[in-house]
C-alpha cells in the first residue's frame, strides 16, 4: 500500500486534531495519545483488510475514474488500485464535500 503526499499531510492533519486538541476540558494528555495511537492502530487494521480485498470499497467513478472509497470512523478514505498496489489518495471528515479534493 501507498500514500500520496497529500494522504500523509491528511493523516498528520487527523493525528495533530486527535493528540492534540485545542480544547482539553479535563482530559489528559496521555487520553489523547492513547486515542490517537488506538486511531492509528485500526487505520493500519483497514489498510490490510484493502491491500487483502482491494475492491471492498464501492467505486466512486462520479468523483474519478478508478476511485473508491470506504467510511472509516468518522473519515472517508479514497484510493485507488494501480497494478497490484493499492494507492491511498486522501483520508477526510466524512462530513466534507468531497466533490473538488479527490
Amino acid at each position: 500500500m501507498q500514500f500520496t503526499f497529500q494522504a500523509c499531510a491528511d493523516l498528520n492533519e487527523l493525528w495533530e486534531s486527535i493528540a492534540m486538541p485545542s480544547d482539553l476540558w479535563g482530559s489528559t494528555n496521555a487520553e489523547h495519545l492513547a486515542g490517537a495511537r488506538s486511531f492509528a492502530e485500526k487505520l493500519e487494521q483497514l489498510c490490510q483488510l484493502i491491500t487483502l480485498h482491494p475492491e471492498m470499497g464501492p467505486a466512486r467513478d462520479n468523483l474519478q475514474e478508478g476511485i473508491r472509497s470506504l467510511l472509516f470512523q468518522r473519515y472517508v478514505l479514497f484510493y485507488r488500485i494501480r497494478g497490484n498496489c493499492v494507492e491511498v489518495l486522501r483520508v477526510l471528515r466524512a462530513a466534507r464535500e468531497v466533490d473538488a479534493v479527490v
